[in-house]
């Protein structure tokens, strides 16, 4: 049930991000796009690293990146947020 909701926070979060980025003026589809493909890239790999070190420290690592995440999108610049979203796609696949 944890994971749900942290799943639920995660997901209903991008409108909230969207405001941010436009607050930043930044390129915004270019932030979540890097965002997607981080996600599509890393997850054939992350899923066996999961399997190798256990579902419970994947998600104290999913926990930890999100911080840090939401750390980052404090910044307005655009390579760290870039940054952000790469890691927010390899959270998202944990």
């Amino acid at each position: 049930s944890v994971y749900l909701v942290i799943m639920l926070a995660d997901w209903m979060q991008g409108t909230h991000m969207y405001t941010l980025y436009l607050s930043y003026n930044v390129n915004i589809s270019a932030l979540f796009l890097t965002g997607f493909l981080s996600g599509a890239i890393f997850a054939p790999f992350l899923g066996s690293l999961v399997d190798k070190f256990g579902r419970k420290r994947a998600c104290i690592v999913y926990c930890i990146l999100e911080i840090i995440i939401n750390w980052l999108e404090h910044y307005n610049s655009f390579e760290v947020l870039l940054l952000g979203r790469v890691l927010g796609g390899v959270s998202t696949n944990l």
